[in-house]
């Protein structure tokens, strides 16, 4: 017997999901954006008019128009074979044969990564990460919604790690982070060359980040993903010495925020933790991320109808972060979403911030007690003061 389903809500029409849709995310900003359209390589054979483009394989000579040994195969076969490629291998079987590029223009889960998420392909190329992740595993991400980390809806790509990630989690769990090679080879003892063989270096594209705190970075810098490098200390060195290459207390010539920046690398988690960080006490060691958005982006998810969603960001959350401030926000609401020793601006940051997909939007505004006061606003006939956020 089927499970009693919930009634549908008719109070949430399009009109006011729309309305109480936060219009302005300037704390969303931070991350990797505005990187003009999909390089040629990466377009259809039918799109070949387009600027050359940087990560353009040089001109190939004529080929006969076959696939080699893959024309031995039932279509369906090759099209496996080909889904393990990555991008960048793809451009480069496409420039075999004409054969060879119609049959990766014909692959259906490079057609639906083309199609969705083009931008996150011209990131990848542009941060030389192309060659890391299989349109198999980028479709993936693509069609799933959850956060790698905590696993709620995540709105952002991890480019490094090719993780759905969300926005509270790029900040508060720190395997999340980029740090430069000098750092990794300090803090866990691993060569240039064990990095460069063994880990995707990650290059950042110049501009200004920033994830709760913004900065402008005008060069380009290498970066390796810390979970990535831990887990590779844990390789080549084993875990329990892994475990002492960090001091058990700071040595006289490193800075105490290097010491701390360090130990929250040692102390990272190489598995998810699975729940809302932001509901923790900060760590007493804690230190804000020096690269925080150079290696995330927007990601939109897909889901099995074939819905496109970017993720609401809640107005009434919004309403309720500026209520707090305000002193204006009841103490039974502060004490039913804050835990006992944390601090309620950094819940309720988190609120602001927080990204929900057009399903779980509607749920979450049905118990919002910010969209709670929108509506009653509303209903008598009143504009929220705060409507300018």
């Amino acid at each position: 017997m089927e499970a009693p389903t919930t009634p549908p809500d008719d109070r949430f029409t399009p009109e006011l999901v729309e309305r109480l849709t936060c219009p302005k995310e300037y704390n969303l900003k931070g991350m990797i954006r505005e990187l003009g359209p999909l390089p040629p390589a990466l377009a259809t054979s039918t799109e070949q008019h387009r600027p050359a483009s940087p990560i353009s394989p040089p001109p190939s000579p004529p080929c006969l128009s076959s696939l080699g040994d893959l024309e031995c195969l039932p279509v369906e076969l090759w099209h496996m074979v080909l889904e393990f490629l990555d991008a960048q291998a793809l451009v480069r079987l496409a420039q075999t044969s004409h054969a060879a590029r119609l049959a990766v223009d014909a692959l259906p889960v490079y057609c639906e990564v083309r199609k969705h998420m083009p931008d996150v392909l011209v990131a990848l190329s542009r941060t030389r990460m192309l060659r890391h992740h299989a349109v198999a595993q980028l479709r993936a991400v693509l069609r799933d919604s959850r956060c790698a980390s905590c696993f709620g809806y995540g709105g952002f790509l991890l480019l490094p790690t090719c993780e759905r990630v969300c926005f509270d989690c790029l900040h508060e769990n720190r395997a999340l982070r980029m740090t430069t090679l000098g750092n990794v080879r300090e803090c866990f003892r691993l060569t240039t060359k064990q990095m460069e063989t063994r880990l995707p270096v990650f290059y950042t594209i110049p501009g200004s980040y920033g994830v709760r705190w913004h900065k402008h970075y005008p060069n380009v810098h290498r970066l390796i993903n810390v979970r990535q490098a831990k887990a590779l200390a844990i390789t080549m060195h084993g875990e329990e010495q892994t475990k002492k290459l960090l001091a058990p207390t700071k040595p006289g010539n490193m800075s105490i925020r290097k010491y701390h920046i360090f130990q929250g690398f040692h102390e990272a988690s190489l598995t998810p933790p699975g729940k809302d960080l932001t509901l923790l006490p900060t760590p007493l060691n804690w230190v804000e991320d020096d690269f925080g958005g150079v290696a995330s982006m927007r990601m939109p998810y897909l889901d099995a109808r074939g819905r496109m969603h970017r993720g609401r960001c809640c107005r009434g959350c919004r309403r309720m972060k500026r209520m707090f401030s305000d002193g204006q926000l009841p103490d039974d609401t502060v004490s039913g979403l804050v835990p006992d020793g944390v601090d309620p601006n950094a819940v309720l940051d988190a609120l602001v911030t927080r990204l929900y997909s057009d399903d779980s939007f509607i749920d979450h505004v049905r118990d919002c007690f910010g969209v709670q006061q929108l509506l009653s606003f509303w209903d008598e006939g009143h504009e929220d003061e705060y409507q300018s956020d």
